[in-house]
């Protein structure tokens, strides 16, 4: 009222499952022998998630289930009684904390539990947060991942040749993932604000925004040209300066619905390896051989 005030506001319908929002924290108070639960859910293969309970009197311990594939969580409840309804537990910790790193092979829900152990009332504030890991990319192996809609995964390919083109390819299996690259940031994404659904995408050198599969050639000669008529390329590219030994930076933004997808990295004239039930998307020209 008379001062400027920070402050989270959260509408609960009833039902027994919250939504954990990363990074922010919500302030609950329970009975004596209560407990509450909380969902959150992956935004990448590459998350690493991390739980932290701040008690403000009583006592109480968080146990967290992990779910993958759709499964429903209201089957699933942790029961501190029962060890084979949670994967993780904050029992025996100085810190009420729970860390889970990735990667993760298919997309992940976690059903939180905060179970009162004092014997009387107790008060908590719990927050949830994500944190990615860039993923090396190995020339010519697929790897498989997924990203949410509005999210980024990061992953880094490491140049050792000068003489090459590069080609950084995105098959699509469900929904639509975008790819985008940078020579210099290592985190080139998109991000959508609240309340809009208009996408803001920064700090990258080449975007491709094809419909699903998405693919983007580096040449080493030109490296500034986009090489299909899907690839953006930001205007202070300078060719000097965007290919050579190093790194390349890549980021693949979820565009639409929840994109499960493989993603290869490869030199030009190398072979992508095939794996079994994984599809690749690749392109040719006229009197040349696409190899495999």
């Amino acid at each position: 009222w008379s001062n400027p005030s920070t402050f989270t506001i959260m509408v609960n319908s009833g039902e027994c499952m919250r939504n954990l929002y990363p990074g922010r924290p919500q302030s609950t108070s329970l009975p004596k022998g209560g407990s509450a639960f909380y969902k959150m859910t992956l935004g990448s293969s590459s998350d690493v998630m991390d739980i932290i309970m701040s008690m403000q009197w009583g006592e109480a311990d968080i146990y967290v289930k992990e779910l993958t594939d759709g499964t429903e969580w209201n089957r699933f409840l942790p029961d501190p009684d029962d060890s084979a309804t949670y994967d993780y537990t904050s029992v025996g910790q100085s810190v009420d904390s729970i860390h889970v790193p990735g990667p993760h092979e298919s997309a992940t829900t976690f059903i939180i539990g905060v179970f009162t152990t004092s014997n009387s009332t107790c008060r908590y504030t719990i927050v949830g947060s994500f944190s990615s890991t860039a993923i090396v990319l190995q020339e010519g192996a697929p790897q498989r991942h997924f990203v949410n809609q509005g999210h980024n995964e990061y992953f880094v390919f490491n140049m050792d040749r000068q003489d090459a083109d590069v080609t950084v390819t995105v098959t699509a299996i469900t929904g639509d993932p975008d790819i985008l690259i940078s020579y210099t940031n290592p985190t080139p994404g998109c991000t959508v604000e609240p309340g809009s659904t208009t996408r803001s995408c920064t700090n990258y050198t080449w975007m491709s925004n094809d419909f699903q599969s998405d693919s983007i050639t580096i040449t080493h000669s030109n490296p500034c040209a986009p090489s299909s008529s899907s690839v953006t390329v930001a205007p202070d590219c300078v060719n000097s300066e965007a290919f050579g030994m190093g790194r390349f930076y890549v980021g693949t933004y979820g565009f639409s619905g929840s994109s499960t997808y493989t993603i290869t990295a490869k030199y030009s004239g190398g072979r992508t390896k095939l794996i079994t039930g994984v599809p690749q998307t690749g392109h040719t020209f006229s009197s040349h051989v696409c190899t495999h």
